[in-house]
């Protein structure tokens, strides 16, 4: 009778594990007996505590260090942008390996999208405004070239990322049906045409 009423004055003795829980018993005095004390060793543990980052699950919820003072807010960077997925995130006291803070990342399998980037012409939203390719820093501005000859008509201009077949970079063109005529050709005095674009017919001295 000596020995069973001693193991249960101390339980736990020689061991690191909370004691066992007793039905109806509130060893620690914290209003919660039993079953439903977590540790009833400990008075700052039980189902109404406050979770801290101490590595102990102070509420009793089966999680420990998930939630409360300390706590931060961590989202996976896949594609190591530095931006996260608003999608993946996860509650630690310490930074996981591969997440950050921010969860403003539009894409996380693709490095050059995410919020204010320079937009390009990859077919990516770069800078995350739910657009593609819009006002990209490397579009081209071309011009209708019919004749062929290089030069295109400065006042039919195309601006995209592409540039469509009989097309060119180079404005300038006074004539679009004669490939003799643009701003490079040489012009010839006399013969009434423009050959360069430049100022009308050459002056003959």
């Amino acid at each position: 009778m000596f020995v069973l009423l001693l193991a249960l004055l101390l339980p736990g003795c020689g061991s690191d594990e909370p004691p066992a829980p007793i039905a109806g018993v509130d060893r620690d005095k914290d209003g919660f007996a039993g079953t439903d004390d977590c540790d009833d060793s400990d008075a700052a543990v039980n189902p109404e505590a406050d979770e801290e980052c101490d590595g102990v699950d102070n509420d009793c919820d089966g999680v420990t260090d998930d939630d409360g003072e300390g706590v931060g807010a961590w989202y996976a960077d896949t594609d190591g942008d530095g931006y996260g997925d608003l999608e993946a995130g996860v509650l630690a006291c310490d930074q996981p390996a591969g997440t950050v803070a921010d969860s403003t990342d539009c894409d996380d399998t693709q490095a050059a999208a995410f919020p204010e980037n320079p937009e390009v012409c990859d077919e990516v939203d770069n800078d995350c405004d739910g657009r593609v390719d819009e006002g990209a820093t490397d579009i081209i501005l071309s011009f209708e070239d019919l004749d062929g000859d290089g030069y295109g008509n400065g006042d039919i201009d195309n601006i995209g990322c592409t540039m469509p077949e009989g097309w060119t970079t180079e404005p300038g063109d006074c004539d679009e049906t004669d490939p003799a005529i643009h701003p490079e050709a040489e012009d010839t005095c006399g013969d009434g045409i423009d050959q360069d674009c430049a100022d009308g017919d050459a002056v003959c001295e």
